[in-house]
């Protein structure tokens, strides 16, 4: 019979497969960095949810993942498959809400041939284009909520980004938060995905529950990536991300 898991935090962790070092590499060694990468150099990649029409689980589409599938989070860089979770992450910074307007898609309304990504990068909250019509149309900007985290296990550096009908996990990873005393990351937070059945039809949504006290070990870790990251701000997504859910009807259709 198996030993029973535990809720122990490992002294070793593992690396992510992509960034794992032969076991006769020093680890402290960086030949060949005398140009040294500064944070400004570095693009943080994103925790994404993968949906029926996402790329990356599309067929002969350049940016498939094998084995992935709808459902399924995954990092956006090294391609970490954590089907439907939970990702168990420490928060290290909130970062403050922001709304960006897209060029519409070839077959949407006002679609304009050759336009694609950003539109306007900087949407202020209180812009109409954030808010629904009187007649019930969607926003036409989107709200990102973001918070810069890693993976406890692995340590592999992510951004959780909640938009549209995730709004609801971003909600209530503040709630939790509000709740207890101490940092950002003085806990983890369990991140996984659910399907939810909306008007046109079901769709997967991030869902976010409360996890455990960290050990010191960890704690530093977030710490020190706080502080190297300290004054650099969180670069923004330069397509419009794939819909998480079906359209917004209203605000009370945020699942909370």
């Amino acid at each position: 019979m198996s030993a029973p898991k535990t809720d122990a935090v490992a002294t070793t962790r593992k690396a992510p497969a992509a960034l794992a070092i032969p076991d006769f590499a020093d680890p402290k060694d960086r030949d060949g960095d005398e140009n040294p990468v500064t944070a400004q150099d570095i693009r943080l990649p994103r925790l994404a949810l993968a949906q029926g029409l996402s790329p990356e689980i599309q067929k002969n589409d350049p940016k498939k993942i094998e084995g992935l599938e709808a459902g399924d989070i995954f990092s956006n860089l090294l391609q970490t498959n954590y089907k439907n979770g939970p990702v168990e992450v420490v928060i290290v910074r909130r970062e403050k809400p922001r709304a960006m307007e897209f060029w519409p898609k070839k077959g949407k309304p006002n679609y304009v041939e050759g336009k694609k990504g950003i539109k306007d990068r900087s949407v202020p909250l209180e812009d109409p284009r954030c808010k629904f019509a009187e007649d019930g149309t969607p926003p036409i900007a989107t709200i990102f909520h973001e918070y810069v985290a890693f993976d406890v296990e692995t340590r592999e550096p992510f951004i959780l980004s909640f938009k549209n009908t995730s709004t609801g996990a971003a909600k209530a990873l503040d709630t939790f938060y509000s709740m207890r005393k101490g940092a950002w990351f003085a806990t983890t937070f369990k991140v996984s995905s659910a399907l939810k059945q909306f008007t046109e039809a079901p769709a997967y949504i991030f869902n976010v529950q409360p996890g455990r006290a960290i050990d010191k070990d960890t704690y530093d870790y977030a710490l020190k990536m706080r502080e190297d990251l300290k004054g650099r701000e969180v670069a923004a997504p330069e397509e419009e991300p794939e819909a998480e859910g079906g359209e917004q009807k209203s605000d009370e259709d945020i699942p909370f």
